[in-house]
């Protein structure tokens, strides 16, 4: 039921398929009004909410309006869906029914028949609706695997039709860490700052990759994209971090140099540890930069690191031991991570979920909405002062760097 047990401790799947109903913790806690998808009937909903509830929390049609019904007749006066209550009766949360082998009698008898069916449903989907709905599929099941070969195609066939762009004016692309460790109150974090962070990223045309052992497209270059399919298929279970030599190999892949600016937006939680030499680790970026430099293109880093309560404990173990070396490496690479965004006329913000942050967060946002000229020239001119006091690493490409722009 909504508002029992914590709206944190819901599955990582579970509590995406809520936030794509329109669900937020306040919400869920009866501190604000449930949302407008909880009175809609089944046909009332949009694709994307039909996908999460269908494929996120079990539902079918018949199941789903059924629930609905008897929530209005139970409460004729509708207080369930007031401003401080939220419906008597949440959906159930278990597995896609029909699909993992449990769920409702009704819904599975409704499932199309068989796998075959079912991708077919499936395969009528756009792309980022189908990478999120098979994040809820069964691990190892034939039905994952063949909705995993459908998303491949269909991300392969979009590319291929886009061919390479010549950066002209503004492009945008965004890399989503979905290793391992940015599960749980990590991955939280980052998704409450991804809702916000699109809002801006509608405007100029824009890709979506997420990447762990390997890259995964959730969106192809596009102008407006669905920002609540993206963050149900970012789910943080793709393995490691395969960084700094998949973004050059990304680039080059699909945009040409031209004279626009290609602004790139990396949320992570963490160093590159599965590149080849010499892109792996931290020093990755220095070969990365290096390249894209000597190929002519004009790349504007946006970079936001995640921490969590786990890395203030390991900081205070390394410290209370008398080593202190977490703390200094930890230290060291959120410097080079503000200093490559820095150095390229972007920004950084690191990610905590501190009250004491909300200056910087909101800072950061109106930096990535604002998009001017004027911005990236005074980040540069910041990461000039770090320099100039020390606090700067000194990259040996930055010289090579085209000059900031004007205006």
């Amino acid at each position: 039921k909504a508002g029992v047990g914590a709206w944190e401790d819901l599955p990582d799947s579970e509590r995406t398929a809520w936030q794509a109903l329109g669900w937020s913790a306040d919400a869920w806690h009866r501190r604000k009004a449930a949302p407008v998808s909880s009175w809609k009937h089944w046909h009332e909903l949009t694709p994307g909410e039909q996908a999460a509830a269908k494929y996120g929390l079990g539902f079918s049609e018949t199941s789903w309006d059924k629930r609905l019904d008897e929530d209005l007749h139970e409460d004729e006066s509708l207080a369930v869906l007031s401003s401080t209550n939220v419906p008597a009766e949440a959906p159930p949360t278990k597995a896609p029914a029909g699909l993992a082998g449990t769920g409702s009698d009704v819904a599975s008898r409704e499932a199309p028949a068989g796998a075959v069916g079912q991708l077919l449903s499936l395969g009528k989907m756009s792309l980022p609706w189908l990478r999120a709905v098979t994040q809820f599929l069964p691990r190892g099941s034939p039905l994952r695997a063949g909705a995993e070969f459908l998303g491949a195609v269909a991300a392969g066939a979009e590319e291929a039709a886009h061919g390479i762009v010549t950066i002209t004016d503004v492009e945008e692309v965004i890399y989503l860490d979905d290793s391992g460790s940015m599960h749980g109150s990590r991955l939280m974090k980052a998704q409450a700052l991804w809702q916000q962070m699109a809002k801006s990223l509608q405007e100029s045309p824009a890709r979506v990759i997420k990447f762990g052992t390997h890259k995964h497209v959730l969106q192809s270059r596009t102008t407006g994209f669905p920002v609540s399919a993206i963050s149900l298929g970012w789910n943080a279970q793709s393995g490691a971090t395969y960084m700094w030599h998949m973004i050059l190999e990304d680039i080059k892949a699909c945009y040409a140099p031209g004279p626009g600016r290609l602004r790139v937006f990396v949320f992570t939680d963490g160093h590159d540890t599965h590149s080849p030499e010499p892109y792996a680790g931290m020093k990755g970026m220095d070969a990365l930069m290096k390249e894209l430099i000597s190929l002519g293109y004009n790349v504007e880093f946006h970079i936001v690191f995640v921490s969590d309560a786990g890395d203030d404990i390991m900081g205070l173990a390394s410290t209370v031991l008398g080593s202190g070396t977490y703390v200094k490496d930890r230290e060291a690479m959120l410097a080079r991570y503000q200093d490559l965004a820095l150095a390229t006329g972007g920004g950084f913000f690191h990610l905590t979920g501190a009250s004491s942050e909300e200056d910087a967060r909101e800072a950061f946002l109106e930096r990535i909405d604002s998009g001017s000229r004027s911005d990236v020239a005074a980040a540069r001119r910041e990461y000039e002062r770090r320099l100039e006091s020390g606090q700067g690493t000194n990259f040996d490409w930055y010289k090579a760097l085209p000059p900031p722009p004007k205006g």
